[in-house]
């Protein structure tokens, strides 16, 4: 099987997938979805679960930016300024998710400046499936 790296992409004017962002993803972990069930706890029996409960999705990685040059610290401050912008994320299997970044952002730079790492959540309003 051939394995295809994750992508993430910027959305367009339209909310639409549009370029590619010009990171490296590392430290990726599968989309998963977010299970908040709901239950009930009676008294004196057992829990009572909500039926029907819709699961939205998360993707947690990594995107890594070199700043060595003019046009890297460029594409740096282009994705540091949509931080709340809808993204598109298209995992190994090519399955397309939208969703923003939610959680920390917390930039880390081990050495010396060179290369950013930013950890970053994606939470998508959709199903595991992905979106339509």
């Amino acid at each position: 099987m051939e394995y295809n790296e994750p992508k993430l992409f910027y959305s367009n004017a339209d909310k639409t997938k549009g370029a590619e962002v010009p990171g490296t993803i590392t430290n990726y972990k599968p989309p998963a979805p977010v299970l908040d069930t709901k239950g009930n706890k009676v008294l004196l029996g057992y829990t009572h679960f909500q039926d029907g409960i819709k699961s939205d999705t998360i993707i947690k990685f990594t995107i890594v930016f070199d700043i060595n040059s003019i046009e890297d610290v460029n594409n740096f401050k282009k994705f540091r300024s949509k931080y709340n912008e809808f993204f598109y994320f298209v995992d190994e299997l090519k399955t397309l998710y939208k969703g923003r970044l939610t959680g920390a952002y917390e930039i880390d730079s081990p050495i010396e400046g060179d290369i950013y790492y930013i950890g970053l959540e994606m939470l998508c309003g959709h199903d595991i499936m992905g979106c339509v």
